[in-house]
């Protein structure tokens, strides 16, 4: 038996299992477009609210208190922020260190002087070391980020403590006072 191809025949199928490929990879283009469309709204929606949530647990402050009057019992109450602070996000304070006599701010070398603005501004420099794991030292910092008061946060060192899960943070904190301002 001898068999014969009507070509055209072949291209007609060929055709028609072509166009029904594309037929059907536009169906699922259009499936995979509407999902998107709808994962996306959900994902917005869960942005918004993750956002809110964050806005409403940790508000900043858009004003700081740049200085506060020097006195004895300042560095006492700076002290009593930073243990409340440690206490309250679980970590433990292992290392205060201060430098109690304010120094005048400094020109840059080969700067200009400060301003007259500032000549009753003193930094108070000191050095702070808390242990704790990971997450507690990253809300140790969002408690000094959401403080009322400046401060400088120079010198940053994290590490980590060998066969634990705690994480050390050394840093230089730096808070501001103004020598003039009448004491209470």
């Amino acid at each position: 038996m001898k068999l014969t191809f009507d070509w055209r025949n072949i291209l007609l199928g060929v055709g028609g299992v072509a166009a029904g490929g594309m037929l059907v990879g536009s169906l699922v283009q259009a499936r995979n477009a509407e999902r998107n469309r709808v994962e996306n709204r959900s994902l917005q929606s869960s942005i918004v609210s993750v956002q809110t949530e964050l806005e409403r647990q940790s508000p900043l402050e858009t004003m700081k208190t740049a200085t506060v009057a020097m006195s004895k019992q300042e560095e006492a109450q700076y002290l009593d922020f930073l243990r409340r602070a440690a206490r309250d996000t679980g970590v433990s304070l292992a290392r205060w260190s201060a430098n109690s006599s304010p120094m005048p701010v400094a020109p840059p070398p080969g700067g200009a002087p400060p301003s007259p603005l500032l000549k009753d501004v003193r930094p108070m420099p000191g050095i702070l070391q808390v242990v704790g794991p990971y997450p507690k030292i990253v809300a140790f910092n969002t408690r000094l980020l959401n403080s009322p008061r400046l401060l400088n946060l120079t010198n940053v060192n994290w590490t980590r403590e060998d066969k634990t899960e705690n994480t050390r943070l050394e840093m230089t904190i730096t808070r501001y006072v103004d020598t003039a301002a009448p004491t209470p």
